[in-house]
């Protein structure tokens, strides 16, 4: 248990030190879907911020494995970050179905060169923002 209160003090210290105070308590931005109106250059910026710096973490994709990009988390620590997001009111940095339906699935069922094709093609898409990888992606069950 000393293990965890350790990385959630550090996780909220670095969360705290790093991520844009801007930030704290807007809703996740969807301007590319004409879901908002444009929002002020500062926090556009910040959200940019936050996202690389989520990215660097392997927060996008915290308990895929850190070779596939991901943070490498137990479901404990992933738990905490959440926590600790919701703590300062920030939502998630990116959200999708790359990472919530496919990623999963491939990690679970996909065979070794699934995964190895198409995980770094999924994070590259969060890095980019570039929806074409995952549409032209031809993704079939493992055999």
């Amino acid at each position: 248990m000393l293990e965890l209160d350790t990385w959630r003090t550090a996780l909220r210290s670095w969360l705290e030190a790093e991520v844009p105070a801007s930030l704290r308590g807007l809703p996740m931005a969807f301007p590319f879907e004409g879901a908002a109106s444009p929002e002020p250059p500062n926090i556009q910026r910040d959200r940019a911020r936050y996202v690389e710096l989520m990215i660097s973490r392997g927060f996008t994709a915290p308990t895929w494995p850190e070779q596939y990009g991901g943070a490498g988390l137990s479901a404990a620590q992933a738990k905490i970050l959440q926590e600790e997001l919701a703590l300062l009111r920030l939502p998630p940095a990116m959200i999708g179905m790359g990472l919530t339906m496919i990623g999963p699935t491939l990690l679970i069922h996909g065979t070794d060169a699934q995964k190895q094709e198409f995980l770094p093609k999924i994070q590259a898409l969060i890095e980019t923002m570039d929806s074409r990888i995952l549409k032209a992606a031809p993704f079939s069950p493992p055999r």
